[in-house]
């Protein structure tokens, strides 16, 4: 959702351009022709005349004159006494306190002048580079060498430490036992449940006798 300025409730003291839809100040002097955007602002006894135009969130304070084809935008801000004209274009976070015809000014000035020729210096204090010995690759320091890792303990029998007699094997001093072979168990004998008849032995078959010849 984007919100109308012009939609807005009026405020007393003050009145929407019909060119834009910006605030303006009953007190300001803005021409038909000139040209305030939805934030805009213009404060007090400003004068804003001619082709001029004021754009994005431009606000110009009590005092200020703005004429012919000059353009205030951005976040820019014309103080009290500044006289824009020409084709002056101020932008940006400029504060402009002079008197502005040529030029596009966009940086900010503390004194709040403005030149025909200057796009805006620099506030900021001018850095020295560094020298060529502060910017020299020196010679690193080997890499630290790993330490060696301790072995590994293993656990001993307090009898097999040094300087301890030596404990006795298993099964050391004794006779060694003979093995004996395994025997095995009788076989149980063959019983016959009660009630059957004995078992009789089998007996070869009986043979046939030879016939004799006389």
């Amino acid at each position: 959702m984007v919100a109308d300025p012009a939609a807005a409730p009026p405020v007393a003291g003050g009145h929407r351009h019909p060119h834009g839809g910006g605030w303006v100040d009953d007190a300001a002097t803005v021409d038909a022709t000139a040209w305030v955007g939805p934030q805009a602002v213009v404060r007090g006894a400003a004068q804003v005349r001619g082709t001029a135009r004021l754009e994005g969130r431009a606000w110009v304070e009590d005092g200020a004159v703005v004429e012919d084809r000059a353009v205030v935008r951005d976040s820019a801000v014309v103080r009290g006494g500044a006289h824009l004209s020409g084709d002056v274009v101020v932008g940006g976070d400029a504060v402009v306190a002079g008197a502005c015809a040529s030029g596009v000014h966009t940086t900010f000035r503390p004194d709040g002048s403005c030149g025909p020729d200057e796009p805006g210096a620099d506030v900021n204090p001018p850095v020295a580079p560094f020298a060529a010995e502060d910017v020299a690759l020196t010679t690193a320091p080997p890499p630290p060498r790993p330490r060696p890792r301790p072995p590994t303990r293993r656990w001993r029998h307090p009898a097999d430490l040094p300087g301890r007699p030596p404990r006795p094997r298993r099964g050391a001093g004794r006779p060694r036992r003979r093995a004996e072979p395994r025997r095995r168990p009788p076989h149980p004998p063959h019983r016959r449940p009660p009630g059957s008849s004995p078992r009789r032995p089998r007996c070869p078959p009986a043979r046939a006798p030879r016939a004799t010849s006389c």
